[in-house]
């Protein structure tokens, strides 16, 4: 049996880390978003979150919204 990739981030996850970090980049974190739909919540309340990526995040449905749902937001 095959676990998914990033079923459930644990506290070693270097992208739960980042989508925390306050210092993450806004482009590294819209990549992160794409990339990691589970991070979602981490990263909207991130406050190093454009209100750009906040939008786009809520527009594919928060933290829950899977990926291949309308794309990957746009950097700029």
């Amino acid at each position: 049996m095959t676990a998914a990739a990033h079923a459930c981030p644990g506290p070693a996850d270097p992208d739960l880390q980042l989508a925390q970090d306050p210092r993450a980049g806004a482009g590294r974190l819209m990549v992160l978003a794409g990339n990691r739909p589970d991070l979602r919540g981490v990263i909207v309340d991130n406050p190093g979150c454009s209100p750009e990526l906040r939008a786009w995040v809520s527009r594919m449905g928060g933290a829950s919204a899977g990926s291949g749902r309308g794309g990957r937001p746009r950097a700029g």
